[in-house]
């Protein structure tokens, strides 16, 4: 980690982390190399978003994991709602939210379309995607752009939201590309109450009903919110089970990154059998176009 970046999250008071918690991270090692000479085939390519007030650097795990399983990964900062280290190195910091949910939304899902515009003109570093397999996702909110995402560009096969609610567009009238959502499912202690369970699968039954694609909605545990970023790794496991996650963060990456390069890279016929292989992941909705 740079030093720039590990101050801007001790100014930023990251997710609340202790800061001497924060002060370890710039001594953990990645498995990522700078510069690394790519290799000449395509690859399928996952364009991914952060969550609100997120950095990038927070899912450098699962980057790793799904780069080692042949998928090139982009992670973009968005400074109207994360964290961004410029490269001059000032600080562009998430605050309290001023602007509707829908609106940071649009505005990630535009960003995406523009990189992916971009990058159709000139790869950098050398790399080749496949353009038949280029995918979309995000964590939370970055999630939930991905969806607005698949509304308006043709480029993509489809999106990934990783536990990320509906708004704007998508909510009102659905989206247009196929689809994977990954939900976190809590562990004991955490009980969540019988009535938002109801409302959270009535939620993605309406988006279902509302859009004319394939897709899937999968439940992940015992696991929370955070379950889908870098976070299970740095934090006490103290923490990690006060709110129900109690998965090993090992096994919980592999389970993620694995449905995750499934999706991209296989027909939904063997992506639904990876997924009922796996007994961590639970299908809470289906519906096949």
């Amino acid at each position: 980690m740079s030093a720039q970046l590990l101050a801007a999250l001790r100014a930023d008071q990251y997710l609340n982390v202790d800061v001497k918690l924060l002060n370890g991270w710039d001594r953990i090692s990645t498995h990522s190399y700078r510069n690394a000479t790519p290799v000449a085939q395509p690859f399928p390519f996952f364009l991914f978003a952060p969550g609100l007030g997120m950095s990038r650097a927070s899912y450098t795990t699962l980057a790793e994991e799904l780069a080692s399983r042949g998928i090139i990964v982009a992670m973009a900062d968005h400074p109207y709602c994360g964290l961004s280290v410029y490269p001059d190195g000032k600080l562009r910091a998430y605050t309290a939210i001023k602007r509707k949910a829908e609106e940071l939304v649009q505005d990630i899902a535009d960003d995406q379309s523009f990189l992916l515009q971009e990058l159709s003109k000139a790869t950098p570093f050398g790399l080749k995607i496949d353009w038949s397999r280029v995918v979309v996702g995000g964590h939370s909110i970055g999630g939930a752009a991905a969806l607005q995402t698949g509304r308006g560009n043709a480029t993509i096969k489809g999106a990934i939201d990783l536990d990320g609610d509906v708004w704007g567009d998508v909510e009102a009238s659905g989206t247009r590309k196929p689809f994977l959502t990954l939900l976190n499912r809590p562990g004991l202690p955490v009980q969540i109450p019988l009535g938002m369970q109801k409302e959270r699968t009535e939620e993605w039954e309406s988006v279902l009903a509302k859009s004319d694609v394939t897709a899937r909605v999968i439940t992940i545990g015992p696991a929370y919110h955070f379950t889908f970023s870098d976070v299970p790794f740095l934090l006490p496991l103290r923490v990690l089970r006060e709110s129900g996650a109690t998965m090993d963060p090992m096994r919980s990456r592999s389970v993620i990154a694995r449905l995750i390069e499934s999706y991209i890279k296989s027909d939904r016929g063997k992506f639904d059998k990876v997924a009922a292989s796996i007994d961590e992941a639970q299908v809470l909705l289906r519906k096949d176009r």
